[in-house]
């Protein structure tokens, strides 16, 4: 108490410059993530009929999986999560590399065929995945982010649900949060790495400037 009293603006000042410094550091390694963010892109490829290996299984069809996929899509812009590739783009790429979604042998379904549609497009990162009708009123969504430069996996992120098609739709928000949330981090990730700061190493710095500002206040 006495030290205080006899250096209070000694220990305002330290405090003070401890606290810009610290504002700094949180100004340089949140504010490029945050434009990165903003530049981010996905593709999105069409969503595959998913096989329960059931004999006589119902497949969902093209237009229900568009349906599906489009839904993600929108919700993830709802967020901000990214920017997405123009579908028609992602279109050709597939029929450039001979895939045709459509059928179970030539299907893009895995994320190292991901990968490259979304090398051919310019994409930072690809969502893949499936929509499974198990029986009539069973269905199943599962997708799938791959980051084209690192090859890194996050999910499956599925979903299930009792009910009709409709039911499906009203679950997809569940999932496009997930996604939203997993492409956002994604992109800070690469911002931080563009502006040459790690993310560990933001951290640390960060918890060594509030432990210079809790001993300066002392």
């Amino acid at each position: 108490m006495n030290r205080l009293l006899r250096c209070p603006t000694r220990v305002r000042t330290n405090a003070l410059a401890m606290a810009l410094a610290f504002s700094a550091i949180v100004s340089f390694a949140v504010t490029p993530a945050v434009a990165q963010t903003n530049a981010s892109s996905y593709a999105m490829l069409p969503l595959v009929a998913g096989d329960t290996g059931v004999p006589y299984q119902v497949f969902a069809s093209k237009v229900e999986r568009t349906t599906y996929g489009d839904a993600i899509a929108r919700g993830i812009r709802s967020r901000d999560g990214g920017t997405r590739i123009a579908p028609n783009r992602v279109a050709k790429a597939l029929a450039a590399a001979g895939i045709d979604q459509e059928s179970p042998y030539r299907a893009c379904d895995d994320a190292a065929c991901a990968r490259k549609i979304g090398r051919a497009v310019h994409a930072d990162t690809v969502v893949y995945g499936s929509v499974t009708r198990a029986l009539s009123m069973i269905w199943g969504s599962e997708v799938s982010i791959v980051d084209v430069a690192t090859g890194r996996i996050n999910g499956p992120y599925d979903l299930g649900y009792k009910g009709d098609f409709l039911t499906l739709e009203t679950g997809v928000d569940e999932l496009a949060q997930a996604v939203s949330n997993r492409l956002i981090a994604d992109a800070s990730e690469r911002g931080r790495a563009r502006v040459g700061t790690p993310v560990v190493a933001s951290h640390r710095a960060e918890r060594r400037v509030r432990r210079d500002i809790h001993q300066a206040s002392l």
